[in-house]
């Protein structure tokens, strides 16, 4: 506090002031997903669209999830929080994406970039956002291809995504011509 006037801080998307290092120790195999112990329990979303329709669901597994990716639909899962690594591992599975990739979604911070892979692509980026008088920044990885696209948000509050949801749900419901994908 300065003259009576509160401060800012920065914050990471678990509480920590201090900047966050990885968990993975020395000597362990490349590829290993590590939940931090500071992280809750995942929680899922799915949003599907076509031209015609949209769909939009919380859901209580990456089971359900992947049970509703269908052929010609758009696909977005949402993971907020990365608390469950089995969910990650999953989708790895599913989408074929690489082992490396998958643990620097949850061994935070990284620093941003762009991975090009064979049929699809990783984005790590950071984001901030103001919360309670206190910026807060997160760090939100991506994963795409040809009708669909994986998010993971690194705290399961948040999210950096809900107004582009919600223009795809606006858009489709009100039978727009735009593309996002689908």
């Amino acid at each position: 506090m300065r003259d009576g006037v509160p401060g800012k801080r920065m914050v990471s998307a678990f509480g920590g002031r201090h900047r966050r290092v990885a968990r993975v120790r020395p000597g362990t195999p490349p590829g290993t997903l590590l939940a931090d112990a500071a992280a809750g329990p995942s929680q899922i979303s799915v949003l599907t669209w076509t031209r015609a329709d949209v769909r939009y669901d919380q859901v209580p597994n990456v089971e359900a999830a992947l049970a509703r990716i269908t052929p010609g639909t758009m696909t977005w899962i949402n993971i907020d929080g990365l608390g469950d690594v089995g969910t990650l591992a999953k989708l790895g599975e599913r989408y074929a994406l690489h082992p490396l990739a998958l643990e620097d979604v949850v061994n935070v911070p990284q620093r941003p970039k762009v991975e090009r892979y064979d049929k699809h692509m990783f984005v790590v980026m950071r984001t901030m956002r103001l919360a309670d008088g206190v910026m807060v920044e997160e760090q939100v990885s991506l994963f795409f291809g040809t009708g669909w696209l994986t998010t993971a948000q690194e705290g399961p509050d948040g999210d950096c995504f809900g107004t582009v949801r919600e223009a795809i749900r606006a858009g489709r419901q009100a039978g727009s011509n735009f593309d996002y994908g689908g």
